[in-house]
């Protein structure tokens, strides 16, 4: 009899229960649509250059100012060319000559770096034996200056073309294929003690091996190989 008794209350709970959650959903709020992208229309060609944002008035242009960047690769190419163009440095390197690098110039103690991005570019003349320093201010030539007696650290180019002359040297053209080459600059020595002449020793390895199989010494400022053979040889014997 008691269980009878209970049922009609069970039903009862539940049907106010149900009763209490239909009247919260038809209060709850629905989630408002996010709002529509603003659409801007510019002006056709016919209408002016540079094109304008229709609608919009009291615009002025201000002029474009260059801002601090960070040196590049690409960047680095645009600066020496830019430096290349300048009569200055052209005077200064002559026709005969290397690039060597351009490196960034920081701020000095205390300042920051706002405007163009200071640069220096360094190449080597082998007409005039000197190295030529160029500061740069963006692609802009701030200054020109001789190194006498500094012999900077071997470029990308002048390894690549000590490697072509070493490689076509009668001692070791046939000796290479499968080798790879390297170069660094030396110390002068010798014949060579009082000279400013760019040498580079160019040494050529096959695969991740400790040792090079062959070597070449070549005079980047005179475009002849000096010496070469295989590595380790005592070949101190210049060429004519």
């Amino acid at each position: 009899m008691t269980g009878s008794k209970s049922k009609p209350l069970v039903w009862a709970v539940l049907a106010g229960t149900l009763a209490v959650l239909t009247s919260a959903c038809q209060k709850a709020k629905p989630i408002p649509k996010p709002p529509e992208p603003v659409k801007q229309e510019f002006t056709s060609k016919e209408e002016g250059w540079p094109p304008r944002v229709k609608d919009r008035t009291n615009v002025t242009a201000g002029p474009a100012q260059e801002t601090s960047v960070r040196l590049t690769n690409a960047l680095a190419v645009q600066t020496r060319d830019a430096a290349l163009q300048d009569q200055r440095v052209r005077e200064q390197l002559g026709n005969h000559f290397a690039y060597i690098h351009t490196d960034e110039i920081e701020p000095e103690k205390g300042q920051t770096a706002n405007g163009p991005l200071a640069t220096r570019v360094t190449f080597f003349s082998y007409a005039n034996n000197v190295a030529v320093l160029v500061r740069m201010s963006g692609l802009k030539v701030e200054s020109v200056s001789r190194r006498e007696g500094y012999q900077p650290p071997e470029g990308a180019d002048e390894i690549k073309q000590a490697i072509e002359f070493a490689s076509r040297d009668n001692k070791l053209r046939d000796k290479l294929p499968g080798l790879t080459g390297n170069a660094i600059l030396t110390l002068n020595e010798g014949e060579r003690a009082n000279s400013s002449h760019r040498v580079l020793r160019v040494t050529f390895s096959q695969g991740d091996e400790d040792a090079p199989r062959f070597f070449a010494e070549v005079d980047l400022t005179d475009q002849r190989v000096l010496s070469a053979g295989p590595f380790g040889a005592e070949n101190k014997e210049r060429k004519p």
